[in-house]
């Protein structure tokens, strides 16, 4: 017999149709975002990378210091830049859930300049001193780990 006949057994199965009882399908604005949502996780994943490559550079030259800092810085760069967009296309698209845009978020939003202008002003010292540069990562990586908002609230007594 034809493969694909009607009494063949491999007959290809028929799409069914939906019921009330599927999950909804994800709106077009959220399948949108997955090229930019891919891209970031590349980043996330090649992060790594440059981290043993500054790792290996620092018992090497001064030239391999430089590469390996401003590839790392670049790469964090890459990294806060994306997030950024991806939270801008959340919120223009009005993905999230409302009520979720909470005080620690726009903590994160207020500092995200300041973070940018750090990792651009690090990147070009890094390729004057590397050694400090890769210091200046690690206080920008304090920087964006502390809630400064709760820490001053707790300080001031406030909870």
């Amino acid at each position: 017999m034809a493969r694909g006949t009607p009494s063949s057994p491999c007959r290809t199965p028929r799409a069914r149709p939906r019921t009330e009882e599927d999950p909804p399908s994800p709106p077009p604005e959220a399948s949108a975002s997955r090229p930019l949502n891919l891209l970031f996780l590349m980043f996330v994943a090649f992060l790594p990378f440059p981290t043993r490559l500054v790792g290996e550079a620092l018992h090497q030259g001064t030239g391999a210091e430089r590469v390996a800092a401003v590839v790392y810085g670049l790469s964090l760069l890459g990294i806060r830049l994306l997030y950024f967009a991806l939270a801008a296309y959340s919120r223009a698209r009005h993905l999230r859930q409302t009520g979720t845009e909470n005080a620690d978020m726009r903590e994160s939003g207020r500092k995200f300049r300041f973070v940018v202008a750090g990792y651009i002003a690090t990147i070009v010292l890094a390729l004057f001193v590397p050694t400090i540069a890769i210091a200046v990562y690690l206080a920008i990586a304090i920087f964006l780990f502390i809630p400064f908002r709760a820490v001053m609230a707790e300080l001031s007594g406030h909870n």
